[in-house]
């Protein structure tokens, strides 16, 4: 029933699955990061109004900033994308996007994420017409109608996420039945 294999059938047979492996491009693969102007985020923004969106700046060297991707990540996965979305936005320059598309890739694989195209300083700017003076993490929270309501300044607090979440629940249905 059970045919032996001489060993150069078996290394014929592996060069076969294993040769395709090695000659896949790696550059082929989507980027995590799509590049992106202030002019462009505001039309992004545009298009979530109706739903309260958290955009989260962040950079590769910055290490509060990568540990609280996780917890963002766990935030979107946690709320519906209609009631909230998670976006993050790295201001890394772009000799530093090859460790940004890394880490985005690894710790927050299903968030819409974006890499500034304007400048460290000009995207938040361009963006949503803030003026920001640099510190990383910031995150800033929109309402339905695309209006900042709320400004974190460094890596977000559990109570911090925990007043996030309490703001985007959804009210109660009322009980019209008296």
């Amino acid at each position: 029933m059970f045919t032996r294999l001489s060993a150069t059938t078996i290394l014929a047979m592996a060069c076969l699955v294993v040769t395709p492996l090695l000659a896949q491009d790696d550059s082929a693969v989507a980027p995590s990061l799509r590049p992106v102007t202030g002019e462009d985020f505001r039309a992004v923004l545009s298009e979530l109004e109706g739903q309260h969106v958290l955009v989260n700046l962040w950079a590769s060297w910055c290490i509060p900033c990568i540990r609280e991707l996780p917890d963002l990540q766990e935030l979107q996965t946690t709320h519906d994308r209609e009631d909230l979305r998670v976006i993050t936005v790295t201001m890394d320059h772009p000799e530093e996007r090859p460790a940004a598309e890394e880490i985005a890739a690894e710790l927050t694989p299903t968030l819409d994420s974006y890499s500034n195209e304007d400048g460290y300083l000009a995207f938040p700017r361009e963006a949503f017409s803030w003026q920001w003076d640099g510190t990383l993490p910031t995150t800033f929270l929109f309402d339905e109608s695309g209006i900042v309501q709320r400004v974190f300044k460094g890596a977000l607090t559990a109570t911090e996420l925990r007043s996030v979440e309490a703001l985007v629940q959804p009210a109660p249905a009322s009980d019209n039945s008296r």
